[in-house]
C-alpha cells in the first residue's frame, strides 16, 4: 500500500513536469511572437520614417526651387513692366513724331500755298528788266526798295523751301525711328511675355508637386504615428505578458512548495511506516524463531504422544486382563491424552503456517524506493558587470515614473548604467544570442522614443537570459555563441531613451529580477 502511495506521488511529479515545461515553451513562444511583431513594427516604422525624411528633403528642395522661380518671375515681371513703360514712352514718342510730321506736312502745305501766292504775285516782276522796275518806281528809293524786296522774297522763298524740305525729312525720320522702336519693343515684350508664361507654368507645376508632396508627408506622418501607437500597444502587451508570467511563476512556485512540503510529509510518513515495517519484520523473525521452537516442542510432544500411544496399546493389552471398568477408564485416559497432543500439534502447525504466509506481505510493505531528485535550478549568480569602467546606476530596478510617457505607475524591468556614447558593452554571462536587433545601427539617437532601439538578448542555457538595450552598435548576430566578458556592442540612446546609457535586464525563466543582486 505504501509503495503504491509513493509511486503515485512520483507519477504526479513526473506528469506535472512536462506540463510546466509545456507552459514554459508556450510562454516563450508567445514572448518571441510579441517581440517578433514588435521588431517588424519597428522595421516598418523605420522605413516609413526614412520615406518621410526623403519627402521632407524633397519638399525643402521644391520650396527652394519655388522660391527661386518666384524670385526669377518677380525680376522678369519687373523687367516686363519696365519694357511696357518704355514701349508706352516709345508709342508716345511715335505719336508725337507722327503729330510733328503731320504738323510739318501741314506747315509745308501752308507755306507752299503762301509761296505759290507770292510766286503768282511776283510773277509779274519775273520778266521785267531792271529798267522797267526803275521806270515803274516812284523814286530812286522806291526802286531800291523794290529791288531789295525782290531779293528778300527770293531768299526767303529759297530758305522756306529748304526749311520745308528739312522739316519733312525730320518728320519722316522721326516717324520711322518711332515705328522701329515700337516694333523692337513689341518683339521684346512678346518674348518676355512668353518667358513669363512659361515661368508661371513652371511655378504652377512646382506648387502642384509641393501640394502632392505635402499630402504624402501627412499620410506618412499618420502611418508613423499609427505604428508608434501599435509599438506602444505591443510594449503594453509585453508588460502584461511578463506580469502574467510572474503571476503564473509565483503560483507554480507556491504549488511546487506545497507539493514539496506534502511530498516531504508523505516521505516522512513513509519512513515512519517503513520503520514500523522493520519492527514488524524483526518481530516476525522473532515469531519465526519462536515457531521453530514450538515446532520442536510439537515434535517432542508428538514423540511423547507416540510413546503415550504405545503405552496405551500396552495398557489395552493389560486391560484385557483387568476389570472392564478399569479397562474403560484407561482407554478414555489414553484417548484424551492423544487428542490433546494432536490438538497441540495442529495449533503449532497453524501458527507456523500463518506466520510464514504473513511474511511476504511484510516484505512487500517495507519495500521502498528512493525519493525523486529535484530538477537542477539555474545558476543565480556569477554575472559580470556589462560595463568595465562605468558603475553608476542612473535608474534602478523597480517602480518608477516613466521618463518618456510620464506614467506614475511605471515599472523598470532592468537597471540603467550611465555611460558615454560608444562605451564597449560585454556579455555578462556565456550563452547564445537569440535576438540581435539593429534597425538604427550606428545612430546615437532615434527621432521617436519608443521600444528598446538596438538591443541584444542572450540565452544562457540554464533558464536565465540577459538583455542589453538602447545600443549604438550591435556587433553580434543571432545564433552566435559568446563567452562571458566578450565584446558585443556599444552604448547608445536609441529607442525610448533620454540619454546615453545601457539598459541591462536579467530574467530567470522569463521573469525579470534585479540584476544588481546577481552581479559579483
Amino acid at each position: 500500500m505504501y509503495k503504491k502511495i509513493i509511486s503515485l506521488i512520483l507519477a504526479v511529479c513526473l506528469i506535472g513536469a512536462p506540463l510546466v515545461a509545456q507552459g514554459t515553451v508556450q510562454a516563450t513562444s508567445q514572448e518571441e511572437e510579441l517581440k517578433a511583431g514588435k521588431t517588424q513594427l519597428e522595421n516598418e516604422l523605420q522605413a516609413v520614417r526614412e520615406e518621410v525624411a526623403a519627402l521632407e528633403e524633397r519638399n525643402s528642395s521644391l520650396q527652394s526651387q519655388l522660391s527661386d522661380l518666384q524670385s526669377e518671375g518677380k525680376a522678369m515681371q519687373e523687367e516686363y513692366d519696365e519694357l511696357t513703360d518704355q514701349m508706352n514712352r516709345a508709342t508716345e514718342y511715335m505719336e508725337e513724331a507722327i503729330a510733328a510730321s503731320q504738323a510739318a506736312v501741314d506747315n509745308v502745305a501752308a507755306q507752299q500755298a503762301a509761296y505759290e501766292d507770292r510766286i503768282v504775285n511776283l510773277f509779274q516782276y519775273r520778266n521785267k528788266s531792271v529798267l522797267e522796275v526803275l521806270l515803274e518806281s516812284d523814286s530812286i528809293e522806291g526802286f531800291y526798295t523794290n529791288m531789295r524786296l525782290m531779293e528778300y522774297v527770293a531768299e526767303a522763298d529759297n530758305q522756306l523751301l529748304e526749311n520745308l524740305m528739312t522739316a519733312q525729312e525730320d518728320a519722316v525720320e522721326k516717324q520711322a525711328e518711332a515705328e522701329r522702336r515700337v516694333e523692337e519693343y513689341t518683339v521684346f515684350m512678346d518674348n518676355k511675355q512668353d518667358q513669363i508664361n512659361k515661368l508661371e507654368d513652371g511655378i504652377s507645376l512646382v506648387e502642384q508637386d509641393i501640394e502632392i508632396n505635402e499630402q504624402e508627408l501627412v499620410v506618412g506622418s499618420e502611418v508613423a504615428e499609427d505604428l508608434e501607437i501599435r509599438i506602444l500597444e505591443v510594449d503594453e502587451q509585453l508588460a502584461a505578458f511578463y506580469a502574467e508570467q510572474r503571476r503564473l511563476k509565483e503560483e507554480a512556485e507556491a504549488s511546487q512548495r506545497a507539493s514539496r512540503s506534502k511530498f516531504l510529509e508523505e516521505s516522512a510518513e513513509a519512513s515512519r511506516k517503513a520503520s514500523e515495517a522493520e519492527s514488524i519484520q524483526s518481530r516476525n523473525a522473532s515469531i519465526i524463531a519462536a515457531s521453530k521452537s514450538q515446532q520442536e516442542e510439537q515434535e517432542r510432544r508428538s514423540r511423547e504422544a507416540a510413546e503415550a500411544a504405545s503405552r496405551a496399546i500396552e495398557l489395552s493389552k493389560l486391560a484385557e486382563e483387568s476389570r472392564a471398568e478399569e479397562e474403560e477408564s484407561i482407554k478414555v485416559s489414553i484417548s484424551e491424552e492423544a487428542s490433546i497432543a494432536s490438538s497441540i500439534a495442529e495449533e503449532k502447525e497453524k501458527e507456523v503456517t500463518e506466520t510464514t504466509t504473513a511474511l511476504p506481505e511484510t516484505e512487500e510493505t517495507i519495500t521502498t524506493e528512493a525519493p525523486p531528485t529535484e530538477a537542477p535550478t539555474p545558476s543565480r549568480g556569477g554575472l559580470l558587470n556589462p560595463l568595465a569602467s562605468y558603475q553608476y546606476i542612473s535608474s534602478p530596478y523597480g517602480p518608477r515614473v516613466h521618463p518618456i510617457t510620464g506614467d506614475p505607475n511605471g515599472f523598470h524591468w532592468g537597471v540603467d548604467f550611465s555611460a558615454a556614447f560608444g562605451t564597449p558593452v560585454r556579455a555578462a554571462k556565456s550563452g547564445t544570442v537569440i535576438i540581435a536587433n539593429a534597425p538604427y545601427q550606428g545612430q546615437n539617437y532615434t527621432s521617436h522614443k519608443s521600444g528598446y532601439g538596438n538591443y541584444i538578448t542572450i540565452d544562457h542555457g540554464d533558464g536565465t537570459s540577459t538583455t542589453y538595450a538602447h545600443l549604438k552598435y550591435v556587433d553580434v548576430s543571432k545564433g552566435q555563441y559568446v563567452d562571458v566578458g566578450q565584446y558585443i556592442g556599444q552604448v547608445g540612446s536609441t529607442g525610448a531613451s533620454t540619454g546615453a546609457h545601457l539598459h541591462f535586464e536579467y530574467a530567470i525563466y522569463g521573469e525579470t529580477v534585479d540584476p544588481i543582486k546577481y552581479i559579483d
